[in-house]
């Protein structure tokens, strides 16, 4: 396996980060601005299920192969998944009722964990998609990743918390100001994950 160089290093950081920002935001967006603006539930649904496992697959696959074929593969394979997980919500009248029976949520955590080892022994030159001892390695791996990338982001929100009571007994109140406009949490929230992720 050959090292990184400090140049290389520092791009990774930017690019993870930047991807896991931009999973904040249209976290954001689907919560706020694009569910008051679009009325229609499964299309809701599409872009929810295709964002989340998107940009969380091109996350998570990011580090044993670039960032550009991670997002190829998670976004390729998200956009399946949301097509099949909006063609089985035709069997209820409502969204909400296809997803209260929580079956679609375990589907849908089943795919999304299945794929990202076999698209990531694809994409390396030196691995068969189906070497056992590859897809165990990196599956463990993302899951290591995702573990310390999360208490990563609970520390820094642990951090912003404390340093907010603390300026706030001098009266200071920018850091709460700041997190009171409504996307700073998501942005920040996937910011700090996927910096995370990025030396992992």
């Amino acid at each position: 396996m050959t090292t990184m160089s400090d140049r290389d290093i520092r791009k990774r950081r930017l690019l993870l980060g930047a991807i896991g920002a931009l999973a904040g935001l249209s976290a954001y967006a689907l919560i706020d601005p694009l569910r008051s603006a679009i009325e229609n539930d499964r299309v809701l649904l599409f872009l929810a299920v295709w964002g989340a496992l998107g940009f969380g697959g091109a996350l998570g696959m990011s580090g044993p192969i670039s960032p550009a074929k991670a997002a190829l593969g998670a976004f390729v394979a998200a956009l399946i998944v949301a097509v099949l997980a909006v063609w089985a919500s035709f069997r209820f009248d409502e969204v909400d009722g296809f997803l209260e029976t929580g079956h679609p949520l375990i589907a849908l955590l089943l795919l999304a964990t299945v794929f990202p080892p076999f698209w990531i022994a694809m994409a390396r030159p030196d691995t068969a998609w189906r070497d056992y001892e590859v897809l165990f390695d990196e599956a463990w791996r993302i899951v290591v990743r995702g573990i310390i990338a999360t208490l990563f982001t609970m520390v820094f929100w642990a951090i912003v918390a404390l340093s907010d009571a603390l300026l706030g007994v001098v009266g200071i109140n920018w850091i709460e100001d700041l997190i009171d406009i409504d996307p700073v949490p998501f942005v920040a929230t996937g910011l700090v994950f996927g910096l995370g992720l990025a030396d992992r």
